[in-house]
Protein backbone atom coordinates (compact mmCIF):
# COMPACT_ATOMS: atom_id res chain seq x y z
CA UNK A 1 0.00 0.00 0.00
CA UNK A 2 0.89 3.34 -0.80
CA UNK A 3 1.70 5.97 1.66
CA UNK A 4 -0.11 8.90 2.09
CA UNK A 5 2.76 10.86 0.96
CA UNK A 6 3.16 8.51 -2.13
CA UNK A 7 -0.43 8.88 -2.92
CA UNK A 8 -0.81 13.27 -2.60
CA UNK A 9 2.66 13.60 -4.44
CA UNK A 10 1.32 14.14 -8.75
CA UNK A 11 3.51 12.90 -10.79
CA UNK A 12 4.92 16.12 -12.09
CA UNK A 13 6.12 17.86 -9.08
CA UNK A 14 9.99 18.16 -9.16
CA UNK A 15 12.19 16.60 -6.52
CA UNK A 16 12.39 19.92 -5.04
CA UNK A 17 8.59 20.15 -4.32
CA UNK A 18 8.13 16.48 -3.96
CA UNK A 19 10.46 17.11 -0.54
CA UNK A 20 8.46 19.62 1.16
CA UNK A 21 5.20 17.79 0.38
CA UNK A 22 6.89 14.24 1.89
CA UNK A 23 7.48 16.01 4.86
CA UNK A 24 4.06 17.43 5.35
CA UNK A 25 2.25 14.63 3.99
CA UNK A 26 2.85 13.00 7.18
CA UNK A 27 1.20 15.42 9.32
CA UNK A 28 -1.85 15.76 7.21
CA UNK A 29 -3.86 13.20 8.94
CA UNK A 30 -3.47 14.86 12.28
CA UNK A 31 -4.42 18.34 10.51
CA UNK A 32 -7.34 17.23 9.10
CA UNK A 33 -8.45 16.04 12.39
CA UNK A 34 -7.04 18.24 14.56
CA UNK A 35 -9.11 20.98 12.14
CA UNK A 36 -6.17 23.64 12.84
CA UNK A 37 -2.67 24.39 11.44
CA UNK A 38 -1.08 24.66 15.09
CA UNK A 39 -0.82 20.83 14.94
CA UNK A 40 -0.29 20.33 11.11
CA UNK A 41 3.23 22.56 11.76
CA UNK A 42 4.10 20.50 14.99
CA UNK A 43 7.62 19.00 14.01
CA UNK A 44 8.56 21.21 11.40
CA UNK A 45 12.02 22.22 10.44
CA UNK A 46 11.75 25.25 13.28
CA UNK A 47 14.03 27.22 10.72
CA UNK A 48 11.30 26.55 8.17
CA UNK A 49 8.39 27.78 10.64
CA UNK A 50 5.61 27.05 8.26
CA UNK A 51 2.60 28.69 10.04
CA UNK A 52 -0.36 28.57 7.69
CA UNK A 53 -0.97 27.58 4.30
CA UNK A 54 -0.38 30.83 2.23
CA UNK A 55 2.88 30.70 3.37
CA UNK A 56 3.36 27.13 2.55
CA UNK A 57 2.45 28.63 -1.11
CA UNK A 58 4.30 31.93 -0.78
CA UNK A 59 7.88 28.95 -0.30
CA UNK A 60 6.15 27.19 -2.95
CA UNK A 61 5.90 29.63 -5.58
CA UNK A 62 9.82 30.88 -5.19
CA UNK A 63 11.41 27.25 -5.65
CA UNK A 64 9.45 27.43 -9.02
CA UNK A 65 11.70 26.86 -12.13
CA UNK A 66 11.34 25.94 -15.92
CA UNK A 67 9.61 23.14 -16.88
CA UNK A 68 10.20 20.82 -19.75
CA UNK A 69 7.07 22.75 -21.76
CA UNK A 70 9.22 25.49 -21.95
CA UNK A 71 7.31 27.59 -18.83
CA UNK A 72 9.38 29.77 -16.88
CA UNK A 73 9.56 30.06 -13.13
CA UNK A 74 10.70 32.05 -10.61
CA UNK A 75 13.94 31.20 -10.20
CA UNK A 76 14.68 31.70 -13.94
CA UNK A 77 13.55 35.14 -13.86
CA UNK A 78 16.05 35.87 -10.83
CA UNK A 79 18.51 34.99 -12.94
CA UNK A 80 18.23 36.46 -15.62
CA UNK A 81 17.03 39.86 -13.56
CA UNK A 82 20.48 41.99 -14.06
CA UNK A 83 19.86 41.83 -18.11
CA UNK A 84 16.26 42.78 -17.51
CA UNK A 85 17.27 45.73 -15.51
CA UNK A 86 19.80 46.78 -17.89
CA UNK A 87 17.11 47.05 -20.59
CA UNK A 88 14.44 48.89 -18.60
CA UNK A 89 12.20 51.71 -19.55
CA UNK A 90 12.21 54.94 -18.83
CA UNK A 91 9.71 58.11 -20.33
CA UNK A 92 10.23 61.41 -20.31
CA UNK A 93 7.38 63.57 -18.50
CA UNK A 94 7.01 67.50 -19.77
CA UNK A 95 6.39 69.61 -16.02
CA UNK A 96 5.96 73.40 -15.54
CA UNK A 97 8.06 75.20 -12.95
CA UNK A 98 8.15 78.47 -11.72
CA UNK A 99 11.84 80.33 -11.23
CA UNK A 100 12.22 83.86 -9.93
CA UNK A 101 15.13 85.43 -12.27
CA UNK A 102 16.50 82.43 -13.74
CA UNK A 103 15.29 80.13 -16.63
CA UNK A 104 15.51 76.32 -16.89
CA UNK A 105 14.20 74.66 -20.14
CA UNK A 106 11.78 76.20 -22.49
CA UNK A 107 9.80 79.46 -21.08
CA UNK A 108 6.13 78.85 -21.84
CA UNK A 109 5.71 82.70 -22.22
CA UNK A 110 1.57 82.06 -22.52
CA UNK A 111 2.06 80.85 -18.77
CA UNK A 112 4.63 83.13 -17.90
CA UNK A 113 2.57 85.92 -18.97
CA UNK A 114 -0.35 84.98 -16.93
CA UNK A 115 1.48 84.37 -13.84
CA UNK A 116 3.50 87.74 -13.93
CA UNK A 117 0.09 89.70 -14.16
CA UNK A 118 -1.42 87.12 -11.25
CA UNK A 119 1.61 88.61 -9.31
CA UNK A 120 2.20 92.52 -10.92
CA UNK A 121 3.52 94.51 -10.36
CA UNK A 122 6.22 92.10 -8.29
CA UNK A 123 6.04 89.99 -10.48
CA UNK A 124 8.53 90.83 -13.90
CA UNK A 125 11.25 88.49 -12.93
CA UNK A 126 9.22 85.15 -12.92
CA UNK A 127 9.21 82.89 -15.54
CA UNK A 128 7.39 79.44 -16.22
CA UNK A 129 9.33 76.93 -17.88
CA UNK A 130 8.80 73.41 -19.11
CA UNK A 131 11.40 70.68 -18.45
CA UNK A 132 11.34 67.33 -18.97
CA UNK A 133 12.09 64.62 -16.39
CA UNK A 134 12.57 61.24 -17.35
CA UNK A 135 10.55 58.96 -15.11
CA UNK A 136 11.11 55.42 -14.36
CA UNK A 137 7.50 54.85 -12.33
CA UNK A 138 5.62 53.63 -15.30
CA UNK A 139 3.55 50.67 -14.84
CA UNK A 140 5.58 47.93 -15.96
CA UNK A 141 8.60 48.44 -14.02
CA UNK A 142 5.97 49.27 -10.63
CA UNK A 143 4.74 45.64 -11.45
CA UNK A 144 8.22 44.61 -11.72
CA UNK A 145 9.67 46.01 -8.36
CA UNK A 146 6.19 44.92 -6.71
CA UNK A 147 6.96 41.17 -7.76
CA UNK A 148 10.62 41.57 -6.33
CA UNK A 149 9.55 42.72 -3.34
CA UNK A 150 7.29 40.08 -2.81
CA UNK A 151 9.72 37.41 -3.73
CA UNK A 152 12.68 39.29 -1.35
CA UNK A 153 10.19 38.90 1.61
CA UNK A 154 9.64 35.34 0.74
CA UNK A 155 13.24 34.91 0.53
CA UNK A 156 14.48 36.94 3.56
CA UNK A 157 11.60 37.39 5.69
CA UNK A 158 9.36 34.11 5.51
CA UNK A 159 13.05 32.09 5.20
CA UNK A 160 15.40 34.25 6.58
CA UNK A 161 16.85 32.24 9.25
CA UNK A 162 17.57 29.50 6.71
CA UNK A 163 19.59 31.95 4.65
CA UNK A 164 21.65 33.44 8.13
CA UNK A 165 22.39 29.79 8.72
CA UNK A 166 23.34 28.84 5.35
CA UNK A 167 21.62 25.31 5.43
CA UNK A 168 21.62 23.09 2.47
CA UNK A 169 18.54 21.63 2.02
CA UNK A 170 18.38 20.34 -1.09
CA UNK A 171 15.00 21.31 -1.91
CA UNK A 172 16.39 25.06 -1.70
CA UNK A 173 19.62 24.28 -3.35
CA UNK A 174 18.30 26.60 -6.43
CA UNK A 175 18.54 29.81 -3.87
CA UNK A 176 21.61 28.54 -1.31
CA UNK A 177 23.84 26.98 -3.79
CA UNK A 178 26.80 28.76 -5.25
CA UNK A 179 27.07 29.22 -9.04
CA UNK A 180 29.75 30.33 -11.62
CA UNK A 181 30.15 34.15 -10.06
CA UNK A 182 30.50 32.15 -6.68
CA UNK A 183 27.22 34.21 -5.16
CA UNK A 184 23.88 32.08 -4.32
CA UNK A 185 20.64 33.18 -6.07
CA UNK A 186 19.50 34.59 -2.63
CA UNK A 187 22.71 36.93 -2.33
CA UNK A 188 22.44 37.90 -5.99
CA UNK A 189 18.78 38.76 -4.99
CA UNK A 190 19.81 40.97 -1.59
CA UNK A 191 22.40 42.75 -3.67
CA UNK A 192 20.19 43.42 -6.83
CA UNK A 193 17.46 44.51 -4.24
CA UNK A 194 19.55 47.50 -2.50
CA UNK A 195 21.99 48.22 -4.88
CA UNK A 196 20.55 47.89 -8.49
CA UNK A 197 20.64 52.02 -9.95
CA UNK A 198 18.40 51.26 -12.36
CA UNK A 199 15.52 49.79 -9.40
CA UNK A 200 15.91 52.37 -7.07
CA UNK A 201 14.65 55.04 -9.70
CA UNK A 202 11.82 53.02 -9.33
CA UNK A 203 9.35 54.13 -6.35
CA UNK A 204 6.44 52.19 -4.96
CA UNK A 205 6.15 55.16 -2.36
CA UNK A 206 2.38 55.48 -3.83
CA UNK A 207 1.94 51.76 -4.89
CA UNK A 208 -0.28 49.91 -1.89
Amino acid sequence: MLNLAEQIIPKKLSKKQALIINEIADKLPIYLLEGNLTSFTDGFDPDLNIYNIEKLLRIHFILTEKTSEGGLGVVDFIRNLALKLRRIKAIANPRKNVFDGEIKGRVNWRHTIKLRNNYSPTGDTLFVCEMRERTYDIPENLVLKKILQIIYNIIFEDLGKLIEKKKKNKWFKSWSGIDHRKLTLAEELYQIFHKNIHLKRISLEDIK
